[in-house]
Order: C-alpha cells, then sequence, then structure tokens
C-alpha cells in the first residue's frame, strides 16, 4: 500500500538484511563488527552531514522527510554530492506527499514509495498514528519502509528517539541549524511526532515474528527493548571523508534558501493566525 501519491519506480533490495542508520548521536559508536556492509543500507535525510563515512559511500535507499520548504536545497545539495562521487545513491523514497512530487523533478533516482508489507500491518500503523495524531519521524518511516520492503532482518544504528542531550551525530551550521534552533538540542518536535508513537511502531513490527529487529551499538539506550546484533567479523574501516559540510546548499534555481526561509515563515504565520480565528477549517 503506497504512501504517496507518486508512482513508484521498479527497485529491487540487494539483500532482505537491512541496515537502517538515522543521524542519532548512538551512530558515533556504531560497532562496525555488528553490521554487514552487504546488507540493503538505507540512510535518513540529512546522512550527508557525517564527518566520516561511517557505513561507507554507497546508500541503496534514502528515506527523505523534513520540510517542504527546504526540500529544493536539500535536493540540489544530495544531486551535486552525487555529481561530485562523494556518495552512490541507489534510490529514495519519502512518505510526504509534497515532497515526492518535487524530488521527482529534482532527484535523478528511482523512487520507492513507501508501502507496508500487508494488510495487518498497515492497519496496525494507522491505528496508532491515529491513537496518538502524530506522524512517525522519519526514521521510524524507513524501518516501516524496509519492512514494507521484504526484510527478514534489520539493523538499527543511530535511532536514538531524540533522547541523548544532542539531536544529532553530526554537526549543523547556518541554514540547518536554524531550522531546528527552536526544538533545541535534543527532544521532539512535539507539534508533529511522538516518541511513544515511535517507540510503539518499533515494539509492534519487533513483535510481528516475520522481522527480527536488533541494534548495532550497545549504547542506544533508547531501543533497550531490543537485542544488540551479533558481532561477524573483525567488520569494516570507517574512512575519513575529504569534503565535510553541515549546510545545504544555498541556492536551488533562482532562489536563495534565505528567501524561501521568510515564506515558509510567512505561511506558518498566515496558518497560525487562521486557525485562531477559524478553528480547524484553517489547516
Amino acid at each position: 500500500m503506497m504512501q504517496t501519491e507518486v508512482e513508484s519506480q521498479n527497485w529491487t533490495p540487494r539483500s532482505r538484511r537491512f541496515i537502517v542508520a538515522g543521524g542519532g548521536p548512538s551512530l558515533l559508536t556504531l560497532d562496525v563488527r555488528r553490521v554487514d556492509l552487504q546488507d540493503t543500507i538505507v540512510r535518513v535525510n540529512n546522512f550527508f552531514f557525517e564527518n566520516t563515512y561511517r557505513l561507507g559511500r554507497r546508500v541503496d535507499l534514502v528515506q527523505v522527510g523534513g520540510d517542504r520548504w527546504i526540500f529544493p536545497f536539500y535536493a540540489k545539495t544530495l544531486h551535486r554530492l552525487l555529481a561530485e562521487g562523494v556518495y552512490s545513491v541507489g534510490s529514495w523514497s519519502s512518505h510526504q506527499a509534497q515532497v515526492a512530487r518535487r524530488g521527482q523533478r529534482s532527484l535523478p533516482l528511482p523512487f520507492v514509495g513507501v508501502r507496508y508489507r500487508d494488510r495487518d500491518a498497515e492497519k496496525a500503523i494507522s491505528a496508532l498514528i491515529e491513537r496518538y495524531r502524530k506522524t512517525p519521524t522519519t526514521g521510524i518511516w524507513a524501518i516501516i519502509s524496509a519492512h514494507g520492503l521484504g526484510a527478514d532482518t534489520i539493523t538499527l544504528a543511530g535511532i536514538d528517539l531524540y533522547t541523548g542531550s544532542e539531536r544529532y551525530a553530526h554537526e549543523l551550521t547556518g541554514h540547518s541549524a536554524a531550522l531546528v534552533s527552536h526544538i533545541g538540542t535534543g527532544g521532539y518536535n512535539t507539534q508533529f511526532h511522538d516518541v511513544a508513537l515511535d517507540r510503539d511502531i518499533i515494539v509492534y513490527l519487533a513483535q510481528r515474528g516475520d522481522v527480527k529487529i536488533q541494534r548495532a551499538s550497545v549504547e542506544s539506550g533508547a531501543l533497550d527493548f531490543l537485542p544488540v546484533a551479533p558481532k561477524h567479523g573483525e567488520g569494516f574501516r570507517i574512512e575519513p571523508k575529504s569534503k565535510v559540510i553541515n549546510d545545504w546548499d544555498g541556492w536551488a534555481g533562482l532562489y536563495p534558501i534565505g528567501a524561501m526561509r521568510l515564506a515558509r515563515r510567512t505561511n506558518e504565520i498566515r496558518r497560525h493566525v487562521g486557525r485562531v480565528l477559524f478553528g480547524e477549517r484553517a489547516k
């Protein structure tokens, strides 16, 4: 069952063993002996802000969420990094219809729509979303996507449910830092998300019996209800990056990112005033 209105393109995972890596601080304590780089690698959002190659240069699928206003600049940045050979990305996905539509025009990658493995998974996860009246964070959508794509094992790295003192393993500067400044260094953006919802979705999937979900770091305390992945051997070497970025490209087409942020803020104020004056009809 697709989650967006954009048609999904044909794409086959390289393996039914998946690594889903978010940007949480436990990515820095990743035990390389507990992951296998032959697995299907799923990264999330601004994975390219990392200062070293934590999981290599290859990304099989990147799950994109976030702000539709900022997405053109995100896409421009990712497109440039692909052209420069900084990363090799096989496909992308988004659970947000507006982002998916824009990405079809700006990302030279196959689009893989988020899907549920079966009707039971769709009903259960939809019921949780309705219960909390929030939406899962992008990392959780990546886990749902991996399950829907037929994963029999999902190893989590950098999925910390924002429980640490820092939000991310990477540094943010400029516009990327300003975008999350109102949230703070840690914790959820509770306007849209709920840690209990994210946790309940992971628990539901882990208890289904058709996929094994495990964690790659013993220090990811937010996931202490999941087993630690077994060691495979010596693991792999974490590579340094010759070029580190911590912000998006400043221009996309004719527009600077500053102008887009202003338009975004103006739209937020308009919607807030509309809700105050007209209630739910202004959403």
